[in-house]
């Protein structure tokens, strides 16, 4: 099962999360999707990855999973050769990621808690100050400046200001509406979910 992909602005870096019996795998792909390879992210069983988000060059990826009872975000600086386990908290179930265009800003969401970010390529974490919801979706702008994230059995939320302060959208919100995936355009302000 594909659970999330994402590309780089141009399309020839992809990058795609699965699970296939019992191993969940993060694959990658540098000719346009034509040819797919695993990449050197660790082999969960188990466990499962969930997200994965690629800068606008398909440098700089992100990955989130869960294990159990805890997860973790991990993050690649040259394509998906190499990862490295950021200091996220590993004692939440992050289900989402998003990043922005540079790889510089990122964002993730675990089940039940907050949106957390980061200005230093996954380097340190902050808890950001939305609502402590059930996060199924995210996206951000180019910049990183404008994020909306869609919640299980609710709304859409936004955000105008990296994260600092969130305002739950016009979207539909209600205990019978989940939003599984949302995107925007690079300046945030088309919305699509």
């Amino acid at each position: 099962s594909w659970l999330s992909i994402t590309t780089s602005s141009s399309g020839l870096y992809l990058y795609a999360v699965s699970t296939t019996a019992g191993s969940d795998l993060v694959y990658g792909s540098d000719d346009y999707g034509s040819t797919w390879s695993q990449t050197h992210a660790p082999s969960l069983f188990n466990g499962g990855w969930n997200s994965v988000s690629t800068s606008s060059s398909g440098q700089y990826v992100y990955a989130v999973y869960i294990y159990s009872t805890y997860g973790g975000i991990y993050s690649s600086s040259n394509h998906g050769r190499n990862w490295t386990l950021t200091s996220a908290s590993s004692s939440e179930n992050w289900l989402i990621v998003a990043t922005s265009s540079s790889g510089q800003y990122v964002y993730a969401g675990w089940q039940g808690g907050e949106i957390y970010t980061s200005s230093n390529y996954g380097g340190t974490w902050t808890q950001t100050a939305s609502p402590s919801k059930q996060w199924y979706s995210v996206t951000t702008s180019s910049t990183g400046q404008y994020v909306y994230a869609g919640v299980y059995e609710g709304g859409i939320y936004r955000s105008s200001d990296y994260g600092g302060a969130w305002t739950l959208t016009s979207a539909p919100s209600s205990s019978s509406t989940t939003w599984f995936g949302i995107t925007c355009s690079s300046s945030g302000q088309d919305v699509y979910a």
